[in-house]
Formats: C-alpha cells, sequence, structure tokens
C-alpha cells in the first residue's frame, strides 16, 4: 500500500499545478499592505483594479506625512509592507534602519515661469517650448549683472 501513495500523492501534486496553470483554480491572492499618504486616495481604484489584475489583496491605510515617517520607524517590525507618502523626505527622514530597498519617483511637478510679455520678448522665449532651467539662470545673472 505504500508503494502506491507515494505516486498518487504525485499524481494529485501534479494534477492540481496544471489545474493551477489553465486557470481552473486560483492561487491564494498575494497580501499587500501599503501605507499611503491621503493625496494618493483619489488613486486607490487604480490601485485596486491593478490588485485584482495580478492576484494581490491590496490594503492601503492612509496616514498623515509625519505618521509615515514614524511607522517607517520601527523598521522590519512595521505593520505595512511599502510606504507611499507625499514627498521622498518623509522616507529619508523616517527610514532611520535603512528597510525601504527600492524607492521610485513616480511624479515630476512641473515648474511654470511667469514674465511680464516684454522680458519674455526681450528674451526670445514668446512660443518657445525648450526653455531650460539653466536658460532662466543664466538669465537671471545677465539681469542681476546689468542692475549693479
Amino acid at each position: 500500500m505504500k508503494r502506491f501513495l507515494i505516486p498518487i500523492a504525485g499524481l494529485v501534486a501534479l494534477a492540481l499545478l496544471a489545474l493551477l496553470g489553465l486557470g481552473l483554480i486560483a492561487a491564494p491572492p498575494v497580501p499587500l499592505t501599503i501605507v499611503a499618504g491621503s493625496e494618493n486616495k483619489t488613486l486607490e481604484p487604480l490601485m485596486q483594479d491593478w490588485a485584482k489584475r495580478n492576484n494581490v489583496a491590496l490594503t492601503v491605510t492612509y496616514l498623515g506625512s509625519v505618521d509615515i515617517a514614524r511607522a517607517l520607524e520601527q523598521g522590519k517590525s512595521g505593520a505595512y509592507d511599502a510606504v507611499w507618502p507625499a514627498n521622498s523626505l518623509w522616507i529619508a527622514l523616517g527610514d532611520t534602519q535603512k528597510v525601504v530597498k527600492h524607492a521610485s519617483s513616480i511624479l515630476r511637478s512641473p515648474v511654470v515661469l511667469a514674465l511680464k510679455k516684454p522680458i519674455a520678448v526681450q528674451l526670445g522665449w514668446v512660443g518657445r517650448q525648450d526653455i531650460t532651467i539653466q536658460m532662466i539662470a543664466d538669465a537671471a545673472k545677465a539681469q542681476n549683472s546689468a542692475l549693479r
């Protein structure tokens, strides 16, 4: 009887793997807990859609930036798998135990420069889309020198 138990157990395991591979039975969802700033709350439907497509049981807790930094201070004993604060500054301040392994910025805020039209015309910037920070700094420096 023992000779048949090993092959039967192997066949059952192979059958389960085949059913799992065919999608006829589902693997349990992978749990993922995120602590995020409240400004990210509007993005939760997108996160939940991603979680559903990727078989992830997503839980998002919203805290203020200081509370997120304090949660990071707990290190590996913290309650969250991922952090998403308003600014990476809060990771730098709170991650004193260096538990954050992969940090990536997902947003860049544009810089808006407003000039009076005569100044923009004088600089040759009207209608251009290629003005760089360096060009702005150079123009400011030149103007500052001219005022001395």
